[in-house]
């Protein structure tokens, strides 16, 4: 897991991402809730209305956070392709000039 951070990491750096923050917020949020709904599957139920459960309460709880960290990281890369689009653009027109 540790590598794929890195390589994660190197590769957002390469990419001049490493500018926004919600990327960085928005993985780590990811990647720590996703890891938590993972480690649920091992443990064993504390509660008696748990056993009749698809998922058990911490993996519910996991959810949003996902789903958060998703949408964070989504919005890091809508953001950063229109800072290029624009930096594209600028750049066109002082070359015409």
């Amino acid at each position: 897991m540790g590598k794929i951070l890195l390589l994660n990491a190197l590769n957002c750096f390469l990419k001049k991402c490493c500018g926004i923050k919600d990327f960085y917020f928005g993985f780590s949020i990811f990647a720590i809730f996703l890891m938590r709904f993972l480690l649920e599957y091992t443990k064993e139920n504390q509660e008696s209305f748990e056993d009749s459960m698809f998922f058990n309460m911490g993996q519910i709880l996991s959810i949003p956070f996902i789903v958060l960290g998703l949408y964070l990281i989504l919005r890091s890369y809508i953001q950063s392709s229109k800072m290029t689009t624009k930096t594209t653009k600028v750049t066109d027109k002082q070359c015409r000039k």
